[in-house]
């Protein structure tokens, strides 16, 4: 027995010291490497000391040698979980055009490995960067360099970048002072979000530069020489959609200075000390959006030589784009209702989002998702652990994104044309009117927040209709020969408004990674009028269906607990982001036979009451009081919505179907209905075959107090104990004969 154990001891011992990673501090590597890798994939992940394949879906903690990813692949997309991931031993073929690092953070003294010859785009973002020099040596045909959401702070770092570049996103960084910067070269910079940044000194432009965005930046002194004052002046003007009539795949490029929340102010004393004349810059405020109109952005101009006057732009005038101030909210069905006394109307509030100034707002260009797919791409992520684990960290310069992902671009990336700024266009509050054609739609829409989602339309393929709502249809289909379900607005009888707020809702999908949220696979277009969102098919259905057709006896409670928890895990995720979906009902509920359930549709602004009478029973029975009423309310709004669904796992109809006007003895009409939920004197019906337990966690949920509501981390806990429960009496049941 002890030869046994010499004998195995020696061969692992052989093991180890043959895998290449064993001198690494983490434990497990993602690699490309056909060596090691099964023959079936072209990536695996390995244990550092043994280089023995683990399941796909493992944690990883290291990346290694991609010297065999697919010949047509240009470009590599990695995403963490925020935690320390090493990119020591990490190797990449030369053909790599584009690498891109998302919530990775780096080990203390990493010793990079030198960075593809053909890289011509960098992007190391929401990780714990804390000086440039740790990425150095830069190869020569880097172009782009993307470092939003770190640590930087050092401007003597700024000045030591290569000359090549042309692109930087700096946004969301702890500068507080840039100065005596040469940027004559760049085109486009990002400083959105640096709310730390005080001080522009002596930084240069040139009419090179193509977009600059200062998006929720608050300066108190900037000063700058009489030629970098021309060229901002005369070069840019508010953010707006150009059209590129010189490429073939509907994409367009955007140009313009982003001016959302921004405060532009210097000192007299300062600028006459610095030999400078006070100016406004961007003085034509033609062009901008309403909100913003009115500021005045005043910068010192040194006096090396006579001030010009401020040109006159001969660029062609356009019109401004619809704006939108829509929050952080999901699925705005109704903005509330009106009830007057004598005569009950009902009205559609679209709710505005207004531009946010912090760290937990969507970066732009720089910002691969969890779900990011390029036109003809590859993706590959590993399947993702309990939602209740995806809280926000402490750093206020995340944004979420826990799980270990990898993706890939079959095509180089030609994002240098269409950086994607911050989304600051949607609805107006006023109803939107109805186009008579798709131009305008065309002409208006702004899709550059889409930029990093986009897939190839020509790899979509529609299959039969799923389902119809008020503006969309779903649909089965396929993409790249995956099964996907396809949502599209009804052709012919869109809005401006409507596309817009379908912008915001793709947008907002992207930056989920929940195994409990439908998963958003890409948005596909070649104008704005025909957008589709692409997302993971669901092959059960949604919960109203499944409970229509199957009756109490076919769906025992001991499967409805189970949908019911993954149901609140989806609210721990998004209420753990300070998300609040507003539209959690049946139907938004699908079930599939391996993936289990999740939450989907996340519109921002999309079906009012009386479109959603016309498609079926009202969206607003679901709804809590305050939501109808249209007043302020919180993430307590969807914990009232999964109360009227337990209602539904209960009796298996909607919710108030049983209610009659007892006068007559009709069904009660939709106000009526708001009238009395309004006024508390109405609550969905329980069966008295109801678990207790679930009927009095329910009545907590539907409490008419939003403070007298329970969190979706509290429903989680009561449950998983009950499912625990469960389990344990099945366990201790005997065995049947």
């Amino acid at each position: 027995m002890r030869l046994v154990s010499l004998v195995a001891a020696a061969v692992s011992s052989v093991v180890d010291a043959a895998c290449v990673y064993s001198s690494l501090p983490a434990t497990q590597v993602v690699i490309s490497d056909r060596s090691i890798c099964p023959a079936v994939n072209y990536t695996c992940i390995v244990d550092k000391s043994t280089c023995a394949v683990l399941p796909w879906g493992s944690y990883w903690d290291a990346i290694g040698n991609f010297k065999d990813a697919p010949l047509h692949y240009y470009s590599w997309f990695f995403t963490g979980g925020r935690s320390v991931i090493s990119l020591d031993m990490a190797t990449f073929p030369d053909r790599f055009s584009e690498l891109s690092f998302t919530n990775i953070s780096l080990p203390v003294d990493s010793k990079l490995p030198p960075w593809p010859t053909n890289l011509t785009k960098l992007t190391m973002q929401n990780g714990n960067l804390k000086s440039i020099s740790v990425l150095y040596p830069f190869p020569a045909k880097l172009t782009a360099l993307f470092l939003g959401a770190n640590y930087l702070s050092s401007v003597a770092d700024l000045r030591t970048l290569p000359r090549a570049i042309t692109r930087l996103s700096l946004q969301n960084n702890d500068y507080t002072e840039l100065s005596n910067l040469d940027w004559t070269k760049l085109t486009l910079v990002y400083l959105i979000n640096c709310d730390m940044l005080r001080s522009i000194n002596m930084v240069k432009f040139s009419t090179a530069i193509v977009h600059l965005d200062l998006s929720s930046v608050t300066l108190t002194k900037w000063i700058m020489d009489n030629s970098t004052f021309v060229a901002l002046n005369s070069t840019l003007r508010p953010n707006n959609t150009a059209d590129d009539s010189t490429k073939d795949d509907g994409t367009q490029s955007y140009t313009g200075y982003g001016y959302y929340n921004t405060k532009i102010s210097t000192d007299l004393s300062e600028c006459v000390a610095a030999n400078g004349v006070l100016h406004e810059l961007w003085p034509d405020k033609s062009m901008r959006n309403y909100k913003y109109a009115a500021e005045v952005f005043t910068v010192c101009v040194v006096k090396d030589i006579a001030i010009a006057p401020t040109p006159i732009t001969t660029l062609p005038r356009v019109a401004p784009p619809p704006t939108s101030n829509t929050g952080i909210v999901v699925g705005g069905v109704v903005g509330g209702v009106v009830v007057l006394v004598g005569l009950i109307a009902l009205f559609c509030f679209v709710k505005r989002r207004a531009p946010t100034n912090n760290h937990n707002s969507p970066l732009p260009e720089s910002t691969p998702t969890a779900n990011y797919y390029r036109q003809s791409p590859h993706h590959i992520q590993p399947p993702n652990h309990k939602a209740s684990m995806n809280h926000p960290s402490p750093n206020p310069h995340s944004i979420d994104n826990p799980h270990p992902s990898t993706s890939s671009s079959t095509r180089q990336s030609s994002g240098s044309t269409h950086p994607v700024n911050n989304s600051h266009t949607a609805n107006s509050s006023t109803a939107p009117s109805l186009l008579s054609s798709s131009e305008e739609a065309n002409s208006t829409i702004n899709l550059h927040a889409l930029a990093l989602v986009r897939v190839n339309a020509r790899d979509v393929v529609l299959g039969p209709k799923l389902g119809s709502g008020a503006f969309a249809n779903v649909w089965r289909g396929t993409f790249l020969g995956d099964d996907v379900a396809v949502k599209v607005l009804h052709p012919n009888r869109v809005t401006v408004s409507q596309i817009q707020s379908f912008v915001g809702e793709i947008e907002l999908m992207s930056w989920f990674a929940s195994p409990y949220i439908v998963k958003l696979v890409g948005a596909s277009w070649t104008r704005p009028s025909d957008l589709q969102c692409v997302m993971e098919f669901m092959d059960g259905g949604d919960l109203k269906e499944y409970l229509d057709t199957h009756s109490s006896q076919e769906f025992a409670w001991a499967d409805k607990y189970r949908h019911m928890y993954q149901i609140v895990e989806g609210l721990v995720y998004l209420h753990s982001l300070n998300i609040i979906h507003r539209d959690v009902k049946s139907r938004n509920v699908l079930l599939d036979s391996t993936k289990g359930t999740k939450l989907t549709d996340f519109g921002i602004s999309k079906e009012d009451i009386q479109a959603t009478m016309t498609v079926g029973v009202g969206t607003f029975r679901w709804m809590a009081p305050e939501v109808l009423q249209d007043q302020g309310y919180t993430i307590s709004a969807d914990i009232y919505s999964f109360g009227m669904i337990l209602s539904e796992f209960d009796t298996h109809h909607v919710p108030y179907v049983d209610m009659v006007n007892p006068i007559n003895g009709q069904p009660l009409v939709d106000s009526a209905i708001i009238l009395k939920v309004v006024s508390g004197q109405l609550k969905p019906s329980f069966t008295d075959d109801c678990p207790r337990w679930i009927y009095d966690m329910a009545q907590q949920c539907l409490a008419h107090d939003p403070d007298q509501r329970p969190t979706a981390m509290q429903l989680s806990f009561i449950i998983a104990n009950r499912l625990k429960d469960l389990t344990k009496s099945r366990l201790s049941l005997p065995p049947q004969a």
